[in-house]
């Protein structure tokens, strides 16, 4: 008697470990990207992620998201420059949505970094040079939105979320 093949349900130990905030983007990388006055934020300095991407899809995707953690990292004695990041979890078809978005936007810069699509894309801000940040490991999104200083998006935030995200999951 032949039997079916047993799929394994997933189980809690088997969800994606989000990155601390701490580890997320290091304080070292802000202070050398941001502002060398930059600290962590336990609140994320008030906002949301959602409050901060530009677009619908995007702040659409971030209700749709199954579970997410916010970060935030400001200017120590305040002012109106800060870094956000979110990890978030999507339903795949969402990730697929919001991806097909970003392309058919035409002004969002797609590339991969260490094997995850990354897409960036200027902010207009009348403060400092500002950029949105997305990063795609699977269903798993990294968002970020925040001050830097030019390309730190793709080439130092961004990357080091991602190291963040996979050392937390064992890799």
């Amino acid at each position: 008697m032949r039997t079916a093949p047993v799929t394994p349900s997933p189980s809690p130990s088997s969800a994606v470990v989000f990155p601390e905030c701490a580890q997320l983007i290091p304080i070292e990388v802000l202070k050398a990207n941001f502002s060398e006055n930059a600290v962590l934020y336990p609140d994320g300095g008030g906002w949301t992620i959602g409050q901060l991407l530009p677009g619908p899809v995007a702040k659409a995707a971030v209700d749709a998201a199954t579970r997410r953690a916010d970060c935030g990292w400001g200017v120590e004695g305040g002012s109106d420059g800060g870094v956000h990041a979110g990890v978030l979890q999507l339903p795949a078809d969402v990730r697929d949505g919001l991806i097909k978005a970003l392309r058919d936007a035409g002004s969002y810069t797609e590339t991969s970094v260490d094997g995850a699509t990354v897409f960036t894309t200027p902010v207009p801000s009348e403060i400092s040079s500002v950029e949105a940040g997305y990063a795609f490991q699977g269903t798993t999104w990294i968002a970020i939105v925040g001050s830097a200083h030019e390309g730190a998006m793709e080439s130092v935030y961004l990357p080091a979320a991602l190291t963040a995200l996979r050392a937390a999951n064992g890799g």
